[in-house]
């Protein structure tokens, strides 16, 4: 291989040489590989108060929350820092949340990706073939996947 003789004369080092394999193996990721299964996601409901999402994007580490309606769909996303940084802060959730953006579970990795970074997002739902919300995916989750060694 290129990147193994590479190494050997001194082009590349062994980090940039399992990084090339890791862009090279991320066309066969999907973004079910990489997502976080429903069970282990924080989310919120839509009638959530302001309180409770400070609450739980401490306990949970997160600042990126989806919203879950009723029927179990992902209906929107929101950012924590948005309501950190309203002077106003009213008391619906629904001033906060932005929209989200859906990925099926066996669209590749690099797709959803793209979409994340089109919409200037930090987070997708990942649906079913039956549309059933299955989990949620994050730019981080991507960028992880894309460069560890």
């Amino acid at each position: 291989q290129i990147t193994t003789q590479s190494e050997r004369e001194g082009s590349l080092t062994a980090t940039e040489r399992a990084m090339i394999h890791n862009v090279v193996d991320f066309q066969n990721v999907t973004a079910r590989d990489v997502m976080q299964p429903l069970s282990k996601v924080t989310s919120l409901k839509p009638d959530s108060a302001i309180e409770d999402i400070f609450h739980m994007s401490r306990s949970s580490g997160f600042d990126r929350l989806p919203v879950i309606g009723d029927n179990g769909d992902a209906v929107g996303l929101v950012n924590v820092l948005d309501i950190l940084l309203d002077k106003h802060q009213p008391e619906s959730l629904s001033c906060y949340m932005r929209r989200v953006v859906t990925v099926q579970e066996n669209e590749p990795a690099a797709r959803a990706v793209q979409r994340l970074r089109a919409a200037r997002l930090g987070l997708a739902a990942v649906v079913d073939q039956k549309r059933n919300l299955t989990g949620v995916v994050t730019s981080e989750d991507l960028i992880a996947r894309l460069v560890r060694a």
